[in-house]
C-alpha cells in the first residue's frame, strides 16, 4: 500500500519538482483527494457489515459508517426506501439521515437482529507515512486530482488535459480492479 509520502512524490516528480509550502499544505492536499476517491463509489475495499442488536435503531454505534448499503434480518434483504416514501408499506425501512437511524415502516421495534453491510470512512492520513486503503493501482488519482488542483488556474490547458487524461486512465484502472474483486469469485 502507498503512503501519503509516494502521492507527493508522484505529485512533484509530474510537476518537474514542484511542490507544497508544507508538509501540512500537502497532507491536506492529499486528503481532499483521497476523499474525492473514497467518494468517487461504493468500493468493495470499503465494504464492512456490523450487527445490530434487536430493537436497537441507531446507527451511532458503527463509528466508522459512510454510508449503509443493505439490511439484512435473518439473510433476507429487507427492501429500502426514501424520505419521502417512508409511509409505503411495500418497503422495510428507511434511514433517518438528520438523525442517523434506521426507521421501519411496517413495525414499531425490529425484533431481531440486523446486519448492516455498510461503506466504511477510512480516517485521513494524519501524516506522510501513513497508507492509503487502496492498492498501489489507485495511488495515482490521488496525485493527478492534486495536480490539477494545483494547476487548475494554469495558463497551459494543454498540460491540464494531459494529466486529466492520466487522471481517468488511472481511475479505470481502479475501478477494472475493483470490478475483477468479485469477478473472480
Amino acid at each position: 500500500m502507498k503512503k501519503a509520502q509516494d502521492i507527493l512524490d508522484l505529485f512533484s516528480q509530474d510537476l518537474d519538482g514542484e511542490s507544497f509550502d508544507s508538509d501540512a499544505d500537502a497532507l491536506r492536499e492529499i486528503n481532499i483527494s483521497y476523499r474525492n476517491l473514497l467518494g468517487e463509489r461504493d468500493w468493495h475495499i470499503l465494504k464492512k457489515s456490523y450487527t445490530l442488536p434487536a430493537g436497537t435503531t441507531l446507527l451511532s454505534a458503527i463509528t466508522d459508517l459512510d454510508k449503509v448499503l443493505k439490511v439484512w434480518e435473518n439473510g433476507n434483504e429487507l427492501k429500502k426506501t426514501n424520505f419521502d416514501n417512508r409511509f409505503d408499506t411495500n418497503y422495510d425501512y428507511w434511514i433517518d439521515h438528520a438523525n442517523g437511524t434506521i426507521n421501519f415502516i411496517n413495525y414499531t421495534v425490529w425484533a431481531t437482529d440486523l446486519i448492516i453491510d455498510y461503506k466504511y470512512a477510512p480516517d485521513d492520513l494524519a501524516n506522510m507515512e501513513d497508507e492509503i486503503v487502496f492498492p498501489d493501482v489507485a495511488y495515482p488519482i490521488i496525485s493527478y486530482d492534486m495536480i490539477l488542483a494545483f494547476k487548475e488556474k494554469d495558463t497551459d490547458p494543454d498540460f491540464y488535459d494531459k494529466v486529466e487524461i492520466k487522471k481517468e486512465k488511472a481511475l479505470n484502472n481502479t475501478i477494472n480492479w475493483n470490478e475483477n474483486l468479485y469477478a473472480q469469485e
